[in-house]
C-alpha cells in the first residue's frame, strides 16, 4: 500500500513587537483624547445639571456601543475584519469584560454622588494598586522592587497634584466620606481586571492569527454588553439619585427632551462628550493592544496632572478655572520620577519566561516625553 501522507502544520508566526514610535504615538493619543474627554465631561455635566446626570450616563453607555457596533459591521462588510478575527475573540470573554466595566461605572456612579469632584481623580488611581495585585495573583507577574516603587511614586505624585487643598480648591479632606471613598476605590478593581482580560484576549488572538486582531472586534462586543448591563441596573442607579422606579419612564422622557435642546448648550455639548469618549476609549484599547495592561494604567494616571493643567485654562463652557498651587508642581515632578523608575525597571515577569525584553513594552520604553 502507498504510504499515507502526513500533513505538517506550520506554527503561526509570532506577531512583530510594536515599535517605540508606535507606542509613543498611542500614548500621546491617550493623553490628548483623555484631556479633551474630561473637559467635555465636566462641561456636559454642568450643562445637563444633577437632575439629568443619570440620563447622560445612559447616553454615554449606549451611543458608543451603537457606534462601535456600526464600525465593526462596516469593517466586516468591507473585508477589513475577517471571520477568523471574529472567531479569535470569544463572545463570553467580551461579555465578561463588558459586565466588569458596567459594574465599575455603576459602583463608581453610586459613590461619586457623595464625593467632591476633586477627590475622584485621586481615588481613581486605586486602579494602579489593583493592577499590581491582580497581575501578581492571576498572572504570576512579580512586580519587583523597582516597578513597585515606580508605581508608588506615580500614585503619590497624582495624589499630591490632585488632592484638594483648602487654599486652592476650597475643600478639605474632611469633606470626603470614608465609606463613599472606599466604595469608589473598590470599583476600580473591575477596570483593572478588565484591562488584564483584554490583554489576554489580544495576546491569544494575535498568537492564533499571527497578527494583531482588529481593535473593534473586542471593543464593539464588550461595549454592547456594558450598555446592556448599565440599562439593566438603571433602577438601582435611579434609586441612588432619588428617582423612584415608577417615575423612571417619565424621568427618561424629560431627560431626552432636555438633552435634545431643552437646556443651553444641548445637545451639542453632550454629543461632543460622547464623541470624545469614543475616541478616548479607542485610543486606550489601541494602547492596551500595543503595550499591555500596566502601561494602560500608568497612562491613565498621567492624565490626572494633564487634565488639571487643562482645567486651569479658561473655557467658554466651564466655570472660571481654579488657581494651581505649588503642590501641583511637586506632584508632577514626583509622577515623572515614578515613570522614570518604571522605565528603568523594564517589563514585568509573568512566571512563564516573559520578562525584560520579552514581555509587552512599558510606557517608559517609548520615552517619557510621550506622557
Amino acid at each position: 500500500p502507498r504510504p499515507r501522507a502526513v500533513a505538517l502544520s506550520t506554527p503561526a508566526t509570532p506577531p512583530t513587537p510594536p515599535s517605540r514610535l508606535a507606542v509613543a504615538a498611542a500614548s500621546a493619543a491617550v493623553i490628548a483624547t483623555g484631556v479633551v474627554n474630561r473637559l467635555l465631561y465636566k462641561g456636559a455635566l454642568d450643562a445637563v445639571g444633577p437632575r439629568h446626570a443619570l440620563f447622560l450616563a445612559l447616553l454615554q453607555a449606549s451611543l458608543p456601543a451603537a457606534a462601535y457596533a456600526g464600525v465593526l459591521g462596516w469593517r466586516v462588510a468591507t473585508g477589513a475584519v475577517t471571520r477568523a478575527e471574529l472567531a479569535a475573540v470569544p463572545a463570553r470573554d467580551a461579555v465578561a469584560i463588558g459586565a466588569a466595566e458596567a459594574a465599575s461605572s455603576t459602583l463608581g456612579f453610586l459613590a461619586a454622588t457623595r464625593l467632591p469632584g476633586a477627590a475622584l481623580p485621586v481615588l481613581s488611581q486605586a486602579m494602579l494598586v489593583w493592577q499590581l495585585l491582580l497581575e501578581a495573583a492571576l498572572l504570576g507577574r512579580a512586580p519587583g522592587a523597582r516597578r513597585g516603587l515606580g508605581a508608588a511614586l506615580v500614585v503619590a505624585g497624582v495624589v499630591a497634584a490632585a488632592w484638594p487643598h483648602p487654599a486652592v480648591a476650597g475643600i478639605s479632606s474632611a469633606s470626603v466620606p470614608l465609606s463613599a471613598a472606599a466604595l469608589f476605590a473598590f470599583s476600580q478593581v473591575f477596570p483593572a481586571g478588565a484591562a488584564l482580560a483584554k490583554e489576554g484576549v489580544f495576546d491569544r488572538a494575535a498568537a492564533a492569527l499571527g497578527r494583531p486582531v482588529d481593535v473593534f472586534v473586542l471593543t464593539a462586543r464588550s461595549s454592547l454588553a456594558q450598555a446592556a448591563v448599565v440599562a439593566a441596573l438603571l433602577p438601582v442607579q435611579a434609586s441612588a439619585r432619588g428617582v423612584a422606579v415608577g417615575d423612571l419612564p417619565a424621568y427618561l422622557r424629560a431627560g431626552a427632551a432636555a438633552l435634545a435642546g431643552g437646556l443651553p448648550l444641548c445637545p451639542a455639548l453632550p454629543l461632543a462628550y460622547v464623541a470624545a469618549n469614543i475616541a478616548f476609549n479607542v485610543a486606550l484599547v489601541r494602547l492596551l493592544q500595543l503595550a499591555g495592561a500596566f502601561t494602560y494604567s500608568v497612562s491613565a494616571a498621567c492624565l490626572v496632572p494633564a487634565a488639571i493643567a487643562a482645567f486651569a485654562l479658561p473655557w467658554p463652557f466651564l466655570p472660571p478655572p481654579p488657581a494651581l498651587g505649588p503642590h501641583f508642581v511637586v506632584g508632577s515632578v514626583t509622577l515623572m520620577a515614578g515613570l522614570a523608575v518604571v522605565t528603568a525597571a523594564g517589563a514585568p515577569r509573568d512566571g512563564k519566561g516573559r520578562g525584560d525584553g520579552e514581555g509587552a513594552p512599558l510606557l517608559g520604553d517609548a520615552g517619557l516625553e510621550a506622557a
